[in-house]
């Protein structure tokens, strides 16, 4: 399967998941721009060497936002309790798989 088309169905599938309103203002995700998807847990090289690809390219570690003002506002980026608390939800699903 074509990679391209793969990350355009997971847009289509995260974007209706969040109703199509932006997870960090409540807009619509097509108010300001280009609607896009924002890592929560950044998807910075030293993350992804910790967690690994499953939990950074993870649906629940991604939201829709309708600007890179709003994507910056999604970032928990330093917030260990947070990281921690989600990576955990993650695995846990990802065990289930």
């Amino acid at each position: 399967m074509d990679k391209n088309f793969k990350i355009y169905e997971t847009k289509l599938k995260l974007f209706a998941r969040d109703r199509y309103t932006c997870k960090a203002c409540g807009n619509s995700i097509h108010s300001n721009g280009t609607p896009q998807l924002a890592h929560i847990i950044p998807q910075s090289e030293m993350y992804l060497k910790k967690y690994g690809m499953g939990v950074i390219y993870h649906d629940d570690n991604m939201a829709s936002v309708c600007s890179l003002k709003c994507n910056a506002k999604i970032s928990i980026n330093g917030k260990h309790k947070k990281i921690d608390d989600l990576v955990k939800k993650i695995r846990k699903k990802l065990d289930k798989d």
